[in-house]
């Protein structure tokens, strides 16, 4: 089962030179994995903040992110499919 599971398509969202509203980023989330204990698991990060309230604009490091748990003033949205 864990081959039939299609990528989490992720749209990133943002402003051009204009001011205009675009799509920045259009395709699979760099930051999903299987997990080899729980056959046809896997889970994928869509998203991380490093604190709250957090810049429209500030850098997005989801990859970086260990483990489940938010970072301490943050938050973490992703996404469990079986």
């Amino acid at each position: 089962m864990t081959d039939e599971l299609r990528p989490i398509r992720r749209i990133v969202t943002g402003h051009d030179l204009h001011g205009r509203s675009s799509i920045v980023e259009d395709g699979s989330s760099p930051a999903g994995r299987l997990v080899p204990e729980r056959p046809g698991y896997r889970v994928t990060n869509i998203w991380r903040t490093l604190e709250s309230p957090t810049a429209i604009d500030a850098l997005e490091r989801m990859v970086n992110h260990q483990g489940v748990a938010p970072p301490v003033k943050g938050l973490v949205c992703a996404r469990a499919m079986c």
